[in-house]
């Protein structure tokens, strides 16, 4: 599966929501407050795709974030499991 090289916000069938950030914009921690709000408002999964770090972070639980860099990035909401490699290819 090959991810759209300049999307920054994406929803996808009200069950995922994914946020792309650049660099300068890491360290506010305002994408964690949305994904509460989306999470709240019945969004069932958010990724946060960092890609400075080549890292995905899952959001299903907002006090249990799941990160990764490597290997196959999982996500059992939409059933899709995926190359970390691929997304950032």
């Amino acid at each position: 599966m090959q991810m759209p090289k300049r999307t920054p916000k994406v929803i996808l069938e009200n069950n995922l929501k994914i946020h792309s950030v650049k660099k300068q914009q890491l360290k506010t921690g305002s994408s964690s407050e949305k994904f509460e709000v989306y999470l709240q408002a019945g969004v069932q999964s958010c990724w946060l795709v960092i890609p400075p770090t080549k890292t995905i972070v899952l959001f299903q639980d907002i006090q249990q974030p799941l990160s990764c860099s490597s290997g196959r990035f999982t996500d059992p909401v939409i059933e899709l499991e995926v190359a970390v490699d691929d997304i950032f290819s």
